[in-house]
């Protein structure tokens, strides 16, 4: 057990952190709307900034103040819809379509709209060819078939699935909540961690614009929750709960289940004779997996890896070219430290998140010190997290996909596991990483654009 002061120390030193990051944040946004954004920021995303960043800080402060833990996330939730529901009256009241300009969700929608009718067979069968879904859709739009048949009216549809994401981001937190608990994380941290990722403005606007991460997350959760459980426990159920959940993930990101297989397996055979053999593959493999990922996505995972970077090529082809820094070695970066905020310009919707994104690029020093702990030590109850990370880390960028946070979302949680057990007061390292951190923010934010903006 730890010593009462440490801890004491801790959670003090962890409210100045996060007091610290919402300061420098405001100052920051501060700074860009007064210096200039790079091109005309809508009314309707200023608003959402504001209102889904102090949603953010009014329950981190909650955390703090109360012990019940099931109430906080309960307010947490309530907080949630109570944000998603404002906005999407801000959406009608501004003349914005149901889902912005995400186009996933309007093929989600008008496809379960328009074929709903159709019994579940014909319905997955009948796909439009020229929507290119994939097992890895079928998650969401069975969710959305189901709702459909329930009531087939789109504002039921799109409604009901916002209190699916209630419920299940309520979930979550109970499931982060407990695997930090397993992990010998201490509570009042814990709570307020698992603070960071319910009421995070990320998630908020994954369900306004009506997207399937909150649910696919969840699911993420649980299986990890029962993969620790697995290390410590055993446990025919827990085995069981793990791989229900891992064929779940196979309906949402294909990826990740294999990733998850992979954490499952070793947690059933990693032990203290044979965690040095597992350490030295775990490093290698990382290695060999960067090199092995393609050939893996499109042989073994029917993935096409052209049609996995399309968002970020078209992001690229659209920006400053001339800078190598840009181009090259930003995104490389972005897969472990990002990725980085919009914060003079729309980004599509990732303005509205920005806060949620900073708040991720300044506790990652937190991370990185946690995972070298980790393998210095040899932890082992802790390899099938970091091999969850590290893995998803290199499918992000050999799929250069790292410069959008819905594709880190997967794995926060799991690095927020990490900074809950290995946080430790070290002021200079912080703060030199935070200022690190806002020079390569300045840098992506002076980047050119062309045409079309980022």
């Amino acid at each position: 057990m730890e010593d009462i002061n440490l801890i004491k120390e801790n959670h003090s030193y962890f409210r100045v952190i996060l007091s610290s990051v919402f300061i420098l944040f405001i100052l920051l946004s501060s700074f860009y709307t007064i210096w200039g954004y790079k091109e005309e920021i809508p009314t309707y995303m200023e608003i959402g900034r504001i209102v889904l960043s102090l949603n953010y800080a009014i329950m981190i402060v909650i955390s703090f103040k109360f012990t019940n833990i099931y109430r906080i996330f309960f307010l947490a939730t309530l907080g949630f819809l109570i944000c998603v529901l404002f906005m999407k009256y801000i959406y009608y009241a501004n003349g914005i379509d149901s889902f912005a300009d995400t186009r996933d969700a309007y093929n989600y929608y008008n496809t379960t709209v328009h074929n709903g009718y159709k019994n579940f067979v014909a319905f997955f069968r009948d796909m439009p060819l020229d929507l290119r879904a994939t097992t890895a859709d079928y998650g969401y739009f069975f969710i959305l078939y189901i709702m459909y048949k329930i009531n087939a009216d789109l504002n039921w549809l799109i409604y009901g699935v916002i209190f699916i994401n209630a419920i299940c981001l309520y979930i979550s937190a109970i499931y982060l909540y407990k695997t930090q608990l397993i992990l010998g994380c201490e509570r009042q941290l814990s709570k307020t961690i698992t603070i960071l990722y319910i009421s995070s403005p990320f998630l908020a606007i994954t369900a306004i614009n009506g997207l399937k991460e909150v649910i696919f997350v969840t699911i993420i959760i649980f299986t990890i929750y029962k993969i620790v459980l697995i290390k410590q426990q055993k446990g025919l159920f827990n085995i069981i709960h793990a791989a229900l959940g891992i064929i779940a993930c196979l309906y949402f990101r294909t990826a990740i289940a294999y990733i998850l297989l992979i954490c499952l397996i070793m947690s059933l055979t990693l032990n203290e004779s044979n965690k040095l053999v597992y350490m030295i593959i775990m490093i290698s493999g990382i290695f060999f997996f960067n090199l092995l990922l393609p050939f893996i996505m499109e042989n073994l995972l029917g993935i096409s890896m052209d049609e996995l970077s399309y968002t970020t090529k078209a992001r690229l082809s659209i920006a400053d070219k001339s800078s190598r820094l840009y181009t090259r070695v930003l995104p490389l970066m972005a897969s472990i430290l990002g990725p980085f905020p919009n914060l003079d310009r729309c980004g599509e919707y990732t303005f509205m998140f920005s806060l949620a994104v900073f708040m991720k690029n300044c506790f990652t020093v937190f991370f990185i010190f946690g995972t070298l702990k980790i393998i210095r030590n040899q932890l082992i109850d802790w390899f099938p997290i970091v091999v969850y990370i590290l893995l998803s880390i290199s499918m992000i960028y050999v799929g250069s996909v790292s410069l959008d946070l819905r594709y880190h979302i997967t794995f926060y949680p799991a690095i927020l596991l990490i900074i809950s057990r290995f946080f430790r007061r070290k002021p200079l390292i912080d703060y030199t990483a935070i200022a690190l951190f806002i020079m390569i923010i300045y840098i992506y934010s002076t980047r050119r654009i062309h045409n079309v903006m980022m």
